[in-house]
């Protein structure tokens, strides 16, 4: 097959994969249901975050070391 054909193929599977996942609402794609309990957790969480532990930290580093951050 030569690379014209090819390309034109994956152009179309990328293109129809596309218009596939478009019909699909970020709504509907994202969604979780939470009971009033979870949610309230959840709500804490993000608004009083725990302090990282001190092995988060250490691989927060190594991570930005290895990234070169």
């Amino acid at each position: 097959m030569s690379n014209k054909v090819y390309f034109k193929k994956s152009a179309q599977q990328i293109a129809k994969s596309a218009r596939l996942e478009a019909r699909i609402t970020p709504e509907q794609k994202e969604l979780i249901n939470l009971s009033r309990r979870d949610q309230e957790f959840f709500a804490e969480a993000l608004l009083n975050p725990p302090v990282p532990s001190e092995k988060l930290r250490s691989s927060a580093q190594r991570y930005k070391k290895r990234m070169g951050r």
